[in-house]
């Protein structure tokens, strides 16, 4: 974890800076921690990985009210942000890239870990 004064200055030039905090997690499963996060959200998602041949994913992704939602149909591709409704017609990877742009990350303390980024699935994707 980094500190107070670690962080202003992170944030006088990034955008987006990862944070973590470990909770033991004896008691919970991927999907008891999505249903309590879901609860009362307009859009929610819990991704998990599974490994061929085996019964224990690797990673889950669970969240809620994305800061932005991203929805491709066809050819058109929304994008919205606190309510506000952006339309662009064309391949939702470009306007991905496009969104990617916006955001300077700090640097990863911990380099093997998630920082960030577009989670989704086929129907939407998320950013987190």
């Amino acid at each position: 974890m980094i500190s107070f004064d670690a962080f202003k200055q992170l944030a006088s030039t990034c955008t987006v800076i990862p944070l973590e905090k470990i909770i033991p997690a004896d008691l919970h499963t991927p999907v008891s921690i999505y249903l309590a996060l879901q609860e009362g959200a307009d859009h929610s998602f819990l991704l998990e990985s599974v490994e061929t041949n085996e019964q224990v994913g690797r990673y889950s992704f669970a969240g809620a009210n994305p800061s932005i939602l991203v929805v491709s149909r066809g050819s058109m591709v929304e994008v919205i942000r606190h309510g506000d409704i952006q339309t662009e017609s064309g391949d939702v990877l470009s306007v991905l890239r496009k969104l990617l742009r916006e955001f300077k990350q700090a640097p990863l303390t911990d380099p093997g870990g998630f920082s960030g980024g577009f989670l989704g699935t086929s129907a939407m994707i998320l950013s987190q």
